[in-house]
Parts: C-alpha cells; structure tokens; sequence
C-alpha cells in the first residue's frame, strides 16, 4: 500500500489504495499512539512497526521522493516504519519538507525517533513507529493543524521497492 496515494491522489506506483475508519476530530487537537502492535514481513523476516536496520527488509535508499503534493519521507538508518500523514478535504498546492528521521545516527541532522511533539503539516509523511517516545514507554503527540485533518498510517513501503504489502488505516473525522 502506498502513502501517496492517499486522499485519492494517483502517484502512477499501482499501489493500493487506503481503506478508511471514521473518528470525530477538532481543529488544533493533539492526537497520540498510546500502543501500536503487529509485525510485517517482505519474506522470511518479521518486523514491528519501528521499522528495521537490517536484514532483507532493510531498504539502504532510506529516502522516498516527494510526489505530487506529498512531502517525501528520509529515514538516515532504518528503513520501512509505520509512518502517517494528515489532509484535510482538498490535497495540498504544493509539497511540504520532506522530514528525515534516525533512530540513532544523529550524522545526517533530523529527528530523533523519540520525540515527544510533532506538528507535520498538510501532506508531510512523518513517523510513528510504536507510538512509544523509548523502549516501550512514552508516548508522542502529533498536534493537528488548524482545520480537521484526515490522517492516513500505513507500514512504509518504497514505491519502487513494493516490499510490504500491508494493511492501511486512513482515518477521518467525522462532520
């Protein structure tokens, strides 16, 4: 499944589209992950929603491209999280930053994947992993922007690696 294709945008990739769960959202809320569970696997190798830095799930082109009016998403050392994207009725003008993220190879600058608040914009792929701010604690808070957002989670897959095929959640609020 691919993120890109969210709010009915076709990126040309074939992926499949999100399905979609209903929720009652407000402008400028923050939303948090209070547990996020399950693996995934592109073969032999199971992986959670964090993502992996190794083995043949881990994707070395640890960045993916904007397209259209989405922002791209760079992972510096680890490769295929659980990651998320908030729209609101209409798709974006125009793409936001792409936003690289690191586990623990600060090198490349970016944010650390235990931050504790995000604020993505419209149409920026940003990270969930867990939900989880360490190693099984915290939380993150991602604040919503001004209008009700959409928000789109899926298991991050290249478009052109097509290495996880799993299930997406598109949630919208309800008005």
């Amino acid at each position: 499944m691919d993120i890109w294709q969210s709010g009915g945008y076709q990126d040309g990739s074939g992926g499949e589209l999100p399905a979609v769960y209903t929720f009652v959202a407000a402008p400028w809320q923050a939303l948090t992950f209070s547990s996020v569970t399950g693996s995934w696997s592109c073969g032999y190798q199971f992986n959670g929603p964090d993502g992996t830095d190794s083995g043949g799930c881990y994707v070395h082109n640890n960045m993916a491209a904007p397209a259209g009016p989405f922002s791209g998403f760079d992972m510096s050392d680890f490769s295929t999280p659980l990651v998320g994207m908030f729209l609101e009725d209409s798709l974006p003008t125009l793409a936001p930053p792409t936003l690289r993220f690191y586990w623990s190879d600060s090198s490349l600058g970016g944010i650390q994947t235990n931050f504790t608040t995000l604020n993505p914009q419209i149409g920026q792929v940003f990270f969930i992993g867990d939900g989880l701010t360490g190693t099984g604690t915290g939380q993150f808070r991602y604040s919503t922007c001004r209008r009700q957002p959409r928000i789109y989670i899926l298991a991050m897959s290249t478009r052109a690696a097509k290495a996880a095929d799993l299930v997406v959640i598109a949630i919208i609020p309800v008005r």
